[in-house]
């Protein structure tokens, strides 16, 4: 029996958890009280979330969440019916239904209100967010042993994007994560040189803030963590970014393949920075359960021509991280992954599926989800 879900808002970024090609399902209900189905769900998504991507047993069973974690913008808790509140989808685990849970990523609030930031009273959202959204969320996966799961943005911007994060923003520039224009100026790019313990600060800075550790109080030793990086903001990997005048003509002697192997070799060592800054600031229960995942890091032969693919070895992207969520969207401003090209997410997945398997010969414990995108800004003309 299939789970019908009733969209809370527009759909957008669905992702399954654990395998490639999935759909939502009931516990059998028979005869069973109501309590007896919502902890029968609760007990498979224990067992089945925590199990290998590709075990002995194949694959575990397919799990569903949402991008949309229901959390607002600042002003007070969202109407329940626009969006995918953990609320919301405790709900549907008590009614036997096979999704989960994710909770909004607290750093950008947490921050703000670190930081007491002009315009608005932070610590009180903050506070009201706390007793409101996250704690009676992560009480509920405590008591049943869930996973903690938490989308996020793109990690790296904190070094990048906002002035108020003076302890970035204002950095000289031998040291800042930014790239600089002519007139000396940081704007939003990455730079992919930048010094190393830039990086790692920006991990601490993300999860060094009280509310953070109070969400770690209310939960302190579960099973699994998962940080899924959006990655949308990286550093630029195309060999031509070297010839930027802002290195001064330090790199013009290299050749592309020496420029290709620098920038790899740099950025690796960047992100690893910035996710050992990050895991090393959470409290010990949480960080020897931690996985970062990436949204889109998976490569594969779309790497051959970049800076990640090695010709010895193969796409390298996904190495950076714990685990991957390559999407598959069928979506309005990609026209060549419509259904009948051959870009389509499902001859997208048979490439995915293969590179998933040596994957995991390599990383047994490698997570792995996959992210739809139904195309809902044009849903009045879809084709």
């Amino acid at each position: 029996m299939k789970t019908k879900i009733t969209p809370r808002i527009k759909p957008s970024s669905i992702f399954f958890l654990t395998t490639i090609v999935a759909c939502l399902g009931l516990v059998p209900r028979l005869s069973l009280a109501q309590d007896e189905v919502e902890k029968a769900t609760v007990q498979t998504l224990s067992k089945e979330l925590l199990k290998p991507g590709m075990g002995p047993s194949g694959f575990p069973l397919p799990v569903a969440a949402h991008w949309n974690t229901g959390f607002w913008m600042g002003n007070g808790m969202p109407p329940k019916e626009l969006t995918y509140t953990p609320e919301y989808i405790i709900g549907l685990i008590k009614e036997g239904h096979f999704v989960m849970p994710s909770i909004a990523d607290p750093s950008w609030l947490g921050n703000r209100a670190k930081r007491q930031d002009k315009g608005w009273d932070w610590v009180g959202v903050a506070n009201q967010g706390f007793e409101l959204y996250w704690k009676p969320a992560l009480e509920y996966l405590r008591d049943n042993n869930l996973p903690v799961i938490i989308p996020t943005g793109n990690l790296p911007s904190v070094m990048a994007y906002d002035p108020q994060i003076k302890e970035f923003h204002d950095l000289p520039r031998e040291k800042h994560g930014a790239m600089f224009n002519a007139e000396g100026t940081p704007y939003k790019t990455l730079n992919p040189l930048a010094d190393i313990e830039t990086w790692r600060a920006a991990g601490k800075y993300l999860v060094d803030t009280p509310l953070m550790r109070r969400l770690q109080e209310v939960y302190p030793n579960p099973p699994l963590v998962i940080f899924i990086d959006n990655n949308e903001l990286k550093p630029p990997s195309d060999p031509r970014h070297l010839s930027d005048p802002m290195y001064e003509g330090k790199y013009d002697a290299l050749t592309e393949v020496e420029r290709s192997r620098l920038l790899r070799k740099s950025i690796i060592e960047r992100q690893a920075a910035l996710h050992d800054g990050f895991k090393n600031n959470l409290s010990p229960g949480w960080k020897k359960v931690l996985k970062i995942a990436a949204y889109n890091n998976w490569g594969g032969s779309r790497e051959k021509e970049s800076t990640f693919y090695d010709p010895s070895f193969g796409p390298l992207e996904w190495t950076m991280f714990d685990g991957a969520m390559p999407e598959f969207y069928d979506n309005q401003w990609q026209e060549f992954k419509t259904d009948h090209t051959p870009s389509s997410a499902h001859n997208e997945a048979t490439g995915i599926f293969s590179m998933r398997k040596w994957v995991n010969e390599q990383r047994p414990d490698y997570w792995f989800a996959s992210i739809i995108w139904d195309g809902w800004e044009t849903l009045g003309d879809r084709k």
